[in-house]
């Protein structure tokens, strides 16, 4: 049994009252090249900047046209993907309106068919979507400043740290070397004296010690090489011995890592374990690394108290922001998992590639 055929309706809302409200265009088309109207809802007018009335007649404007040129072949597949399965579509494009100005639109329909299944027209909604364009603009170039931001402030972290090191190997620890080679040459005249004398030269040999542990904790020479598990052995026995936290150590490393790298993982590392230090309330906390040919993959998790990372303080939440925006520099990405009570873990995983071509200094 054959249905039967309606007249057409013009493309105009025969329902004024309940439509004029709706901020959407509502439309039922033909599924033909052109979508031709049959009805369209007054938001027509606020959306293409023309009358619903330049939607008929012989001279009518069919919507399809006023989709952007760059935009419509990609409209017209995923609007023919759903027919062909009989599903709703979701396509987004530009419009060009009446005046010029281009409009981001989100549609959504579906297909009507008979009781054979032949398709008789479309039907669904258009929504302008152009704000929301606008904000995930500025979202994503906010997120490209903060990147570029942390990129000028790990190259900037990374120079002055090589500037103290420098600094205290070559000249405070000469300085104290040769004082200590000084004071070793006075026997003083006293027994009084004499005791000053050691007193002194003890607690320049501690200064020169206590010199180059700093050298070694700023940056252990074997970072050169990128070999990071020595690296992590001394920042256990710092954090072990200045801060009481043990800390477990699993590092697999199938061959050295890039120097960058291999920099990146020790520095974030001892970041994340000062934060587990002041916030986590917890003398325990574990390090993971392991590598392939392909990806590096840093985990440091802790037992503590936990917090949730909606609500973190904007001050304690800043470090993490900032090493997030930096191992995304590194193409990178950062898990944070965390709930009260829970403790935290936090994942990074930086590809194996050459960051200093890519022009990025931790």
């Amino acid at each position: 049994m054959k249905r039967k055929q309606t007249k057409s309706r013009p493309p105009s809302s025969t329902q004024p009252g309940l439509l004029d409200s709706v901020p959407a265009l509502i439309y039922r088309a033909t599924a033909d090249s052109n979508w031709m109207a049959h009805f369209l809802s007054p938001a027509v007018e606020a959306l293409t900047g023309y009358p619903p009335e330049r939607f008929q007649g012989p001279d009518a404007i069919h919507f399809f046209h006023l989709v952007h040129p760059d935009d419509q072949a990609a409209a017209r597949r995923g609007l023919d993907e759903a027919i062909t399965q009989k599903t709703d579509y979701h396509n987004e494009f530009r419009i060009i309106r009446a005046d010029g100005e281009i409009r981001h639109v989100h549609d959504h329909g579906h297909g009507t068919y008979d009781e054979q299944g032949n398709l008789l027209h479309v039907e669904g909604v258009v929504v302008d979507v152009s704000e929301t364009h606008r904000l995930n603009r500025e979202l994503a170039q906010q997120s490209a400043n903060l990147r570029e931001l942390a990129r000028a402030l790990g190259t900037a972290e990374e120079r002055i740290r090589h500037h103290v090191t420098d600094v205290l190997h070559e000249d405070l620890q000469q300085v104290l070397v040769a004082c200590s080679l000084q004071l070793s040459m006075m026997k003083g005249e006293t027994a009084e004296e004499a005791e000053h004398v050691a007193k002194a030269k003890g607690l320049l040999d501690n200064a020169l010690r206590v010199s180059r542990q700093l050298v070694h904790t700023l940056q252990p020479p074997s970072l050169e090489q990128g070999e990071i598990e020595p690296a992590f052995d001394r920042l256990k026995d710092w954090f072990r011995d200045h801060y009481g936290l043990q800390v477990e150590v699993t590092a697999a490393t199938a061959r050295p890592l890039p120097a960058t790298l291999a920099d990146f993982c020790f520095q974030a590392t001892r970041e994340l374990l000062f934060n587990i230090f002041k916030h986590a309330e917890t003398e325990q906390a574990a390090l993971h690394l392991e590598t392939d040919d392909q990806r590096i993959c840093l985990t440091v998790t802790d037992h503590g108290k936990g917090f949730d990372p909606d609500r973190q303080p904007s001050g304690e939440s800043f470090g993490l922001a900032t090493l997030q925006a930096r191992t995304e520099a590194l193409r990178g990405t950062m898990t944070l998992t965390s709930a009260p009570g829970a403790g935290t873990r936090v994942q990074l995983v930086i590809p194996m590639t050459d960051q200093v071509e890519a022009g990025y200094r931790v």
